[in-house]
Parts: structure tokens; sequence; C-alpha cells
């Protein structure tokens, strides 16, 4: 069967613009509008979740259009939907396929149940969320609530899509899967990154950086990206090298945001650190551009989006074994590797400093890491097979 003329229904806790949901959004998005692109009719449901005064309901964004249903005031981040579940089972029998993103919100349970009962394939992405990291926070309410009311739907997926291989085997750690399951990416547009896009658009907003030597932190402020140590790993690489600078680009928790300035603060660094606010588009790229080195420090990161879009740049790379996509720049030297420690970050970067050869290899060998799979181009042509795979 032929997929590219089929209807996908796609069900999501959150979408644009609820950028606070975390990556997700920017990649579940960036793979619908390439399908768009390849003939397929997709309507995304999702929710109110993270957008501020139920803004929209009903809008195209980029081409794909999206409706929006209201939450519960009360349901917090659970986002709980009566008018989804209402709208999905009036409407699901119209999709040949849905694609279901993420795990524990409303959305999910109510898109399984609903594609369960009216017999119509689905596709799951957990998204990470079935590993045991994530069953330990709060494992007395979320493994009571998996086996009770997901479980069963999980098994009947079509597949489950891992974004990484290490995902993948984390998972089937924890739960006993019967559902077959397949690894394909999160994908980026390499031609975007590369297109008419230079550093001086960052440098006019940051004059006060030219000339420096710029590491880059690009993500959502909060504990698991590992921000504490890349401070500390900072004040020691600051003594050593006068002319470096730390630039974190992001947001997300003001009390974590307040801890990262406190230690800068304590570090006596305060010179050498800039925060920019997050940054999307032209801007992300001009500042990855500007850049001579970007980490990566997470404790706990099941893809590692932003090391993608740092390679797609030609940027150096610098990460941790807990990374998701951590094997496939060992694999392709496309980078360092170390361990979640302080001291770990501090010796890889004073070595990407201090070996102008290296950070040159790294450069070439991420970028062609990146086009060889995780092009988006590449990734949609996957997810389309996937579906000939299962509607034949």
């Amino acid at each position: 069967m032929n997929a590219r003329h089929l209807r996908v229904g796609v069900v999501a806790p959150a979408y644009w613009p609820g950028f606070k949901y975390g990556g997700p959004v920017h990649s579940l998005h960036l793979l619908l509008k390439e399908l768009k692109k390849h003939g397929l009719n997709i309507q995304v449901y999702t929710t109110t979740l993270f957008q501020k005064d139920n803004m929209y309901m009903e809008r195209i964004v980029d081409g794909v259009p999206v409706k929006y249903f209201p939450i519960s005031p009360l349901s917090g981040s659970y986002g709980y939907s009566p008018g989804l579940r209402i709208h999905l089972k009036n409407t699901v029998q119209l999709f040949n396929l849905v694609i279901i993103s993420s795990t524990w919100e409303y959305s999910t349970y109510t898109a399984m149940s609903v594609c369960t009962g009216h017999n119509v394939p689905f596709i799951f992405i957990p998204r990470g969320m079935l590993q045991r990291r994530t069953f330990r926070s709060k494992l007395w309410k979320k493994y009571p609530y998996y086996k009770l009311f997901i479980e069963n739907s999980v098994n009947k997926a079509s597949y489950l899509i891992f974004t990484t291989e290490l995902e993948k085997i984390r998972t089937k750690e924890v739960i006993n899967l019967k559902a077959p399951s397949i690894v394909i990416p999160n994908g980026i547009d390499t031609k975007l990154i590369g297109k008419r896009i230079s550093k001086d658009l960052f440098y006019k907003n940051f004059p006060e950086l030219k000339g420096d030597t710029i590491i880059t932190f690009l993500g959502r402020f909060v504990w698991k990206k590992g921000l504490d140590i890349l401070i500390n790993a900072f004040s020691l690489i600051a003594k050593e090298f006068p002319n470096v600078h730390l630039v974190l680009a992001g947001d997300g928790e003001e009390g974590y945001k307040r801890k990262m300035q406190r230690w800068i603060k304590r570090e006596s660094i305060e010179d050498r650190v800039s925060f920019t606010g997050f940054l999307t588009g032209s801007m992300k790229f001009s500042l990855l551009k500007a850049s001579d080195i970007f980490v990566l420090p997470s404790y706990s990161e099941n893809f590692g989006m932003a090391l993608v879009e740092a390679m797609a740049a030609g940027v150096p790379v610098l990460t941790t074994n807990k990374v998701g996509i951590y094997k496939e720049v060992e694999r392709e030297r496309a980078g360092i590797v170390v361990t979640p420690e302080a001291e770990s970050i501090y010796y890889g970067l004073k070595k990407l400093l201090s070996e102008p050869d290296l950070r040159k290899a790294f450069s070439q060998r991420g970028r062609s890491l990146v086009l060889k799979y995780f092009d988006i181009k590449i990734v949609a042509t996957r997810y389309i097979k996937l579906f000939e795979k299962i509607l034949s």
C-alpha cells in the first residue's frame, strides 16, 4: 500500500506554541511538516497544555492543521480534556493510522483507548518515558497508572517507535513489550541550518562577545541537564583560558535559574557567563555558528536534539554517556563523550580548547553524522515505509 495519500491523525499533549513542553514539540512538528510535503493528509489533535489563556482553538501551523482542546483547570500537567476524547471518538475512523506521542498525559491514554476500541491502527512514541529513571519518579503513582490504564493498549500498538537504540534497551529492561518496535531518530532540517545563516546576527545582538572563544549550552534550565557540573567545570577552564566565554541559551524553571546565578557568583565568573534567553530559528543557529564548542552535560537525556543541531552547524561537541545518542557520537568519532562529572567535563573542554585540529575533525565528522542519520528527509522516508508496512 502506498502511504503517501493516507489520512494520519496525530495526538500529542502539547503542540506549538507550547514550547515549555520541550524538544518533542519541535521534533514532532518538523516531522509532520516533512510528511505533509510527501502528500500525507495530517491532522493534529492536542490540548492547551502550556498554552497561555487558551489562545488558539484551531489553526494552521506551517501547513499542518492543528485542533486545540481545552484542559480542565484542575488537571495540572496531566492535561485532562473531555473535549479531546469526545472529538476523537467521533472522528478517529476517518484516519487510516494514528500517531500518539508522549506517555503520561491524558491525551495518550484517551487516544490509545479510542483507537483500540475502534480498531484503528496506531503508532506509539513514548519519548523516553518508559525507562527505569522515569518510573522511579513518583513510582507509587506511575506504575499503577501504567498497569491499569495504558499497558494493555501499549501492547496493542502497531509499532512502538524509539528515538535511540539506548532508549529501546532501557525500556525493555523495565517492561515486557509485546508490540513490535523500531528505532527511528528525531530529525532536523539540515538545509535550513546551512542556508544563509552566519554568526553576524548573534554578534549584532551580543557585540561584547565578538572575539571571545564561545562555549555554548542550549536547552532548558532544569536539573537533569547537568548545568551545575558545567558551571563548576567552566570555573576551572576560565582560570586557564582568559578569552573563553560560556553562553547559556534557554529558559526553564525560575528557581533553578536563580540557583545557577548563585553558583556563577560563588565562582566569581559573572563577567565570563552570559544568559541569552530562549532562542529560536535564525538567532539560535547564528549562535551555533558563532560557537567554538557545544556542551550538553546531561545527567539524563533521552535523545539530545540540541546536540544534533550543534553538529549540523559544524560545532565540535562534548556530551555525556547519559545522552541518548552518545553511542552514535562515539561510533562516528564525532565528539568527546565523558561521564556526567565536573572533572570529566573540565578535562574534555580543556582537550578541545587546546587542540584546534581535533575541533576541526569533530566538526567535519559531526556534520557527516547528522547528514547520514538525522536529516529530516531521511527520517520522514523511514516513517512512510513503516506506514506502508503496517497498512499492507
